[in-house]
């Protein structure tokens, strides 16, 4: 396996990277990242020019119509991240032989891009439905857009004032096959200057509302190879969270843009915003959660074809509805300890990180 990595350095943190650099230290730093479950921007072939699929929705409104919502929360991070679970190609050829393929045209980049979505995790079951050729022109449309993207094969490097983040992904698939290359792929990230690693893990069972323990024995895989932060997707519904050494798993996010269903099968989804903290000579000392508790469609009244493809923040008894969720998939083993609990969101205690072994 050979490993690739894309880096975006903000131009606009460039005059403090070169100060910092200049003292010899990096000044105590915080980056907060935003995160986002499973987003198909697209449809089934069979479902393209249907007045209710993902392309019809955004009428006259255009490319901004699918984060309008969000985008003012998710333009105040430093960096947000989602499950991109779609092609981006032009045509149908090449598609493969399966019961559900998704597919966008390579436009469709610019969707994130108006959402300010920096990066997509690009490690899952759906991104290759075409092929190689596929995964080729997905690639092009979301370097034409400006995106980064990461996977098994590919860390996205973030940086921002000397500070540099690693994210990848791994599908449970492929978890059997290369999970012992991991210990050696993140020490050289270390080596190389990476001061944390977030991993994204495609897992689990679709539409449970509890992880199971595959699940949680691959997400500790990671973080004893040296992931400080994992994140998961596929079931398509909320599931819980736990603390492992110190390192926050968020076992599922749930869907957020998802046209490859027309009808919602389940609403409720969060924005998790983490913010790492490192000290002046870059070690991560901790690492906070908010939790923005969130619907999938505004179109809540259960009728047929009631996706509009456009997420909403939610308040009262539908936030309460979604912590409920969180919650009920979170009592067997460590958790955040919950600090603030306003209308808007849930703020949790700082988690103590230790130095990875």
């Amino acid at each position: 396996m050979t490993f690739r990595i894309n880096t975006l350095v903000s131009l606009t943190l460039c005059f403090l990277m070169i100060g910092s650099l200049a003292g010899g230290a990096i000044a105590d730093t915080q980056i907060v990242m935003s995160f986002l479950g499973d987003c198909t921007l697209g449809s089934e072939e069979r479902l393209q020019d249907e007045p209710y699929a993902f392309a019809a929705a955004m009428g006259e409104e255009g490319y901004g119509y699918y984060f309008r919502n969000v985008k003012d929360l998710l333009e105040l991070d430093d960096v947000t991240l989602a499950n991109l679970e779609c092609v981006l190609r032009v045509n149908e050829y090449g598609s493969k032989d399966k019961t559900y393929i998704f597919r966008g045209p390579p436009e469709y980049a610019q969707i994130l891009a108006l959402g300010s979505v920096e990066a997509v995790n690009l490690e899952n079951n759906h991104t290759l439905d075409y092929g190689m050729a596929g995964w080729n022109d997905t690639i092009q449309a979301l370097t034409d857009a400006g995106i980064a993207y990461s996977g098994m094969e590919q860390a996205y490097i973030y940086e921002k004032d000397g500070v540099r983040i690693a994210f990848l992904g791994l599908l449970r698939a492929n978890y059997f096959t290369h999970r012992e290359e991991f210990f050696e792929y993140f020490a050289q990230l270390r080596e190389d200057g990476v001061n944390a690693i977030v991993v994204s893990l495609h897992f689990g069972e679709e539409y449970s509302a509890y992880h199971n323990d595959g699940q949680a024995s691959m997400a500790y895989y990671m973080i004893d190879a040296g992931a400080d932060l994992v994140l998961g997707t596929h079931p398509h519904v909320l599931q819980g969270m736990e603390v492992y050494n110190g390192r926050l798993i968020l076992y599922s996010l749930g869907n957020f843009v998802f046209g490859g269903n027309a009808e919602v099968r389940s609403l409720q989804t969060i924005i998790p915003r983490v913010t790492f903290r490192f000290s002046d000579d870059g070690a991560l000392l901790g690492t906070r959660l908010r939790i923005y508790p969130a619907h999938i469609s505004g179109d809540d009244t259960g009728q047929k074809h009631d996706n509009n493809y456009q997420p909403v923040l939610v308040r009262g008894e539908q936030a309460a509805a979604v912590y409920a969720l969180l919650d009920q998939d979170s009592v067997e083993n460590p958790v955040p300890v919950l600090e603030t609990e306003t209308d808007a969101y849930r703020e949790y205690a700082w988690i103590a990180t230790a130095p990875q072994q």
